[in-house]
């Protein structure tokens, strides 16, 4: 890989972490940018780059797989609640407060800007990507209350209406916007590709340091507890990624197609995250701990393993090749 290559793939690591740091050190950008609400414009704006690097053909081709669609809602709302309690169980803060954290978390649905972008950092279908996320939004409608009155015992609807204006304003609208303008600008799509890419990587790293210095004060407060949670999430996380991997194997994608679902459902947003426990558990303190703290180990871990998802080996075999 050329010199100039390696930098373009290594800079975001980099930057995350950079920016989780400042977000720890001088936490008030960041606020200052949460306080803003920057991400309700900042998505769409990812959202629209991504359109705009993907042919429509792909979008069509992604919604013809129907078990993709299905194993991704599957993990994201079947297997992975049960595999998140169980390693609370090893690792986690040993109380209800924390079990009942960690359901917020593993109810959640897929996020979407992250998902995408990551998608396209390591090659993978990046239009799978898109599909996979914004199924899993439309299902947690009936899906994040039934897991949580399941393992929980407490029913925290979903707003339908306000979820169905919001994938209509930050991912739907943008994505059809994106479609109709690439036909008249796909030659300076394509040779401003590194520059787009860049852009959209670059609000990834905005949303590190917005999460980091919004969650300082409870990091902070109670260092201890925040490393249980830590350890928690880095193990959720890590059967999440080989979960949906292990899916794609078993309905044979391709490895960009693989590479679309293992990004995809492994991520979990965090916005709907924190306004289920703001509606439903409010007097829980571990609620955002957890939500934020697996969305920014899923950020950083996933930005360093993107690029490097097409050359992982398993023995002798490459675990994502992309053929």
């Amino acid at each position: 890989m050329p010199p100039r290559s390696r930098l373009a793939r290594a800079w975001l690591p980099v930057a995350i972490v950079v920016s989780a740091t400042a977000g720890l050190l001088w936490p008030a950008p960041g606020r200052w940018m949460a306080d803003a609400r920057a991400s309700t414009w900042l998505v769409p704006v990812v959202m629209l780059l991504v359109s705009l690097r993907v042919p429509g053909r792909r979008l069509v081709e992604a919604v013809r797989h129907p078990l993709a669609l299905l194993a991704s809602l599957a993990l994201t709302f079947g297997l992975f609640p049960p595999l998140a309690l169980a390693w609370q169980a090893l690792f986690g803060p040993a109380t209800d407060e924390a079990r009942t954290a960690l359901v917020i978390l593993a109810a959640q649905p897929s996020t979407l800007a992250t998902a995408a972008v990551l998608t396209q950092l390591a090659g993978g279908n990046a239009a799978l990507a898109v599909v996979c996320t914004v199924t899993s939004q439309i299902a947690s409608i009936v899906a994040t209350p039934w897991i949580l009155a399941l393992y929980v015992g407490r029913v925290v609807p979903v707003d339908a209406w306000a979820l169905t204006f919001d994938l209509l304003r930050a991912v739907l609208v943008p994505v059809l916007l994106g479609q109709i303008l690439r036909p008249l600008v796909v030659r300076l799509v394509e040779r401003w590709s590194g520059v787009l890419s860049v852009v959209a990587e670059s609000v990834v790293v905005s949303f590190v340091l917005m999460g980091f210095a919004t969650a300082r004060a409870d990091l902070v407060a109670a260092p201890a507890t925040a490393g249980l949670v830590l350890a928690t999430v880095v193990a959720v996380h890590a059967t999440m990624l080989a979960s949906s991997t292990a899916a794609g194997f078993l309905l044979r994608l391709d490895g960009p197609g693989r590479l679309g679902l293992t990004l995809a459902a492994s991520q979990k947003t965090v916005a709907a995250g924190i306004l289920v426990w703001q509606i439903g558990f409010p007097g829980n303190a571990l609620g955002p701990i957890y939500v934020v703290l697996h969305h920014l180990l899923q950020t950083v871990a996933d930005s360093i393993l993107a690029p490097l998802m097409p050359r992982i080996r398993l023995g002798k075999r490459h675990l994502f090749p992309l053929t």
